[in-house]
């Protein structure tokens, strides 16, 4: 299932050239909407074993429900945009049980936790990963100004070397190649609950 739109159908198109390269094959596709009216119903084969949704917790749901309903054992699984804005788990949803998505940090650790709440209480708003990431960029660089002044080069190399563990997004730290070294994050949904996989 793959929810309108150019991130969702980009990250879905990723996936399938990894899927195919590893010597799997995808049975078929459906493109949803948030304009929709909740009742999709997808021509499933009787050997599927997963569906993997690429799109929005609040669009993908009422799809999830339907589908579920006539396929109860059938395996869920989310991209990082099921749980992007954190929704995920504040009410029970059917479509969603038992099912494995991936996940930001802050959702769903203490740190982040912090971070929505105060976020919460200034914007009266749920901060989505863009706001989290923000923030932690603009701590991070603070830190690094904080250690090494204001020569440019010094800033790059305390930020090669830097732990900082206070995030909202999880711990960071960086690799030789400047990339962020950080595991992929997992949930499960048990009776409506997100539980972390690999914490």
């Amino acid at each position: 299932m793959i929810e309108d739109g150019y991130d969702h159908s980009s990250g879905a198109k990723t996936f399938k050239k990894l899927v195919k390269m590893k010597g799997y094959n995808i049975s078929g596709e459906s493109v949803f909407s948030n304009s929709g009216s909740g009742d999709l119903k997808l021509k499933l084969k009787s050997d599927t074993e997963a569906l993997i949704v690429f799109g929005s917790f609040r669009t993908a749901e009422p799809f999830l429900d339907n589908i579920r309903k006539d396929h109860p054992s059938l395996q869920v699984f989310g991209s990082l945009a099921m749980t992007a804005d954190g929704l995920i788990g504040s009410e029970y949803a059917e479509g969603c049980e038992s099912g494995i998505f991936v996940s930001s940090n802050f959702c769903f650790t203490t740190a982040g936790q912090k971070f929505k709440d105060a976020y919460k209480e200034k914007f009266q708003l749920m901060p989505n990963p863009a706001a989290s990431y923000a923030y932690d960029g603009v701590n991070l660089i603070i830190e690094a100004i904080k250690n090494a002044g204001h020569d440019r080069e010094k800033i790059r190399e305390v930020l090669k070397e830097i732990k900082y563990t206070e995030a909202a997004t999880g711990p960071i730290q960086f690799d030789e190649n400047g990339n962020r070294i950080s595991p992929v994050f997992m949930i499960r949904m048990i009776k409506g609950h997100p539980v972390i996989l690999n914490p």
